[in-house]
């Protein structure tokens, strides 16, 4: 059923209060869609990390985002930010910095002809 002819049949066919309860419930999931989403970008921001990429491990249960290894320790890429957008880019061996007080990731990696090439994800 295409979209359209289901907002249609919603409209036409749906009783009024069922139209005000499906408002509210689309105002409420925005609402803590925004809440929710604050709290982890405040965390992302203040985040800060740098290093070479050792290992890219795809963890059950991190719904396909993967969990980057350096300096010897874990990170996992928080969802629905810039760190998402690195994920189809990055390789072992590339260098990753994200400063604290900014949205920014760069990420280094050497061309064939040993030249450090820099892309950075906001």
């Amino acid at each position: 059923m295409p979209v359209s002819t289901f907002i249609k049949t919603f409209v036409l066919t749906t009783p009024k209060w069922y139209k005000i309860i499906f408002i509210i419930l689309l105002i409420f999931v925005f609402i803590m869609y925004n809440y929710l989403n604050k709290g982890v970008k405040e965390k992302f921001i203040q985040r800060s990390y740098k290093g070479v990429i050792q290992d890219i491990s795809y963890i059950e249960g991190h719904k396909n985002f993967p969990d980057i290894y350096f300096n010897n320790q874990r990170y996992p890429l928080l969802l629905g930010l810039n760190e998402v957008k690195i994920t189809d880019y990055i390789q072992i061996g590339d260098s990753i910095v994200k400063d604290s007080g900014t949205a920014a990731i760069r990420v280094y990696r050497r061309d064939k002809n040993s030249v450090w090439a820099v892309k950075i994800f906001k």
